[in-house]
């Protein structure tokens, strides 16, 4: 009913749209208001010829075009949630992505803070093992030290109590001295 309507109001209007033309050329040439309305009906045949044999195509084709631009926006609706609901998966792994970053983040920071106190308590215990070593090494040497001084010590007494009885010691204080050993002898057998 609107394709009849539509193509009524063109045919009107192309109608008089041409007759000045139409008039204009029969003024000019001295034609009679015939052949004007020869014209007229020759278009008028024109326009119910194309009328009668182009409308199922026109109609077809328009229809077509109105069902592929129907199918195009329904596929364009379509195509616009499933960006929509991909742009909220995609957003959603964003932020898990983010959260899985900061949580490796923080692993990584809280690993590194036990591996350094780890290492400062290696430390620590490596250098109270080698304090502990060097005092024993310091005690040993100093308990050589002092066996090495005392059997000096005693090396040189022997030999400063060796000087001083040879010094001291002649024929004489020899037999007084053998004598007192003897008599301290005796009186140890006797009792």
């Amino acid at each position: 009913m609107k394709l009849k309507f539509t193509a009524g109001l063109a045919s009107a209007g192309l109608l008089l749209a041409t007759a000045p033309l139409v008039w204009a050329a029969g003024a000019e040439g001295g034609s009679s208001s015939l052949d004007f309305l020869w014209k007229v009906v020759n278009f008028a045949v024109l326009i119910f010829i194309l009328y009668r044999f182009g409308k199922a195509p026109i109609s077809a084709a328009l229809n077509g075009s109105a069902q592929q631009a129907r199918q195009n926006l329904e596929e364009a609706r379509e195509a616009e949630k499933r960006a929509d609901s991909e742009l909220v998966e995609l957003r959603a792994k964003v932020a898990q992505l983010e959260q899985e970053a900061a949580s490796m983040v923080e692993r990584a920071r809280t690993e590194a803070e036990a591996e350094r106190q780890r290492i400062v308590e290696m430390g620590k215990a490596e250098v109270e093992h080698m304090a502990e070593q060097a005092k024993v090494a310091l005690q040993r040497e100093r308990r050589k030290a002092e066996m090495e001084l005392r059997a000096w010590m005693a090396e040189e007494s022997v030999k400063l109590a060796e000087e001083k009885i040879t010094a001291q010691l002649n024929g004489k204080k020899q037999e007084e001295l053998m004598q007192s050993f003897v008599q301290d002898l005796k009186t140890k057998e006797a009792l």
